[in-house]
């Protein structure tokens, strides 16, 4: 049996090379628009998971694939809530460095679990519904916990990244 490696064709390759080019140069233009436009793109991709596991769940019947593309939804979610918190951005009142960090920290904690858990999920019926709700309420709580200050500080003015952030 033989395995190929699909890589890139000459016109991906250098359409990427003249994306990630251009990025390069607006960070150094602007790294607020910088990590705004990375932050958006990766909102944009795992809203786009989600949607192609929903819509594809019937014929796929692939439940990995399904729990990734649910728990996607709720990582875009709080992704956005860190690219407007991100210092600069200004939407959330009275805020300094500490939120973005906690809300980008929240996201990869959710996202670890979600690859902890999904293993689990392959051999097993998912209710799509189900999860979507029980990731509804954990993001909930955690957005609650983060925007009510009963999260750990993972960043504090002047003295730089907490322990907690660190060993995160």
């Amino acid at each position: 049996m033989r395995t190929e490696w699909n890589l890139l064709t000459g016109s991906e390759a250098i359409v990427s090379l003249i994306v990630i080019t251009a990025l390069y140069f607006v960070s150094l233009y602007s790294y607020l628009l910088f990590h705004t436009l990375v932050e958006m793109t990766i909102i944009i991709i795992a809203v786009m998971l989600f949607m192609i596991t929903c819509f594809s769940r019937k014929t796929t019947r692939n439940n990995y694939m399904l729990f990734l593309g649910i728990s996607y939804l709720f990582i875009a979610i709080i992704e956005l809530f860190h690219a407007l918190a991100y210092k600069g951005i200004e939407v959330f009142p009275a805020q300094d460095a500490d939120l973005p960090t906690q809300l980008w920290i929240g996201t990869r904690y959710l996202e670890a679990a979600t690859f902890l858990i999904a293993p689990m999920i392959m051999k097993k019926e998912l209710k799509a519904y189900s999860t979507l709700g029980i990731y509804a309420i954990i993001t909930t709580i955690l957005l609650v916990s983060i925007f009510s200050n009963n999260f750990p500080a993972c960043y504090i003015e002047d003295t730089g990244l907490t322990t907690f952030k660190i060993y995160s």
